[in-house]
């Protein structure tokens, strides 16, 4: 079983999960809450983005995204714009504050994937990328 794809990704998911929320931990967010306000701060200006667009993006339950944004607009990062082409929808937006804390959270998890790929050499890190990508656009 050790020697399955699937447990070694699983067990590389939980490093990685594990080094995120150990360098995420000083900013008072989650993987999951860093990843989204990353998202709406990134493509926030260029794209539509919604609820269900970050559903998408994290692979995540309608409630959990939900909670999500509810926290980072209670702090202050996103705020909720009415969709112009659909007057019961919202697009979300990061406010400046947010945009500026989603640069640091942004940091925070380059250095996480640094430290999970120190033992490969750079050219073994895009190969691994290649690979990685290659695996996820067969399967959407």
């Amino acid at each position: 079983l050790q020697d399955t794809i699937c447990h070694l990704v699983h067990r590389t998911d939980y490093l990685l999960n594990r080094e995120n929320g150990r360098v995420l931990e000083p900013y008072g967010v989650t993987m999951y809450q860093a990843m989204s306000l990353i998202y709406i701060a990134w493509y926030g200006t260029s794209r539509d983005v919604n609820q269900r667009s970050i559903e998408k993006f994290l692979y995540l339950s309608n409630p959990g995204v939900s909670k999500i944004i509810s926290f980072l607009e209670r702090e202050g990062y996103v705020r909720r714009e009415t969709d112009p082409r659909d007057a019961r929808s919202y697009l979300l937006r990061a406010t400046a504050a947010g945009e500026a804390f989603a640069a640091r959270l942004n940091d925070a998890i380059l250095e996480a994937d640094q430290i999970i790929l120190q033992p490969l050499t750079p050219a073994e890190q895009r190969t691994l990328g290649r690979l990685l990508e290659k695996i996820r656009n067969a399967t959407n």
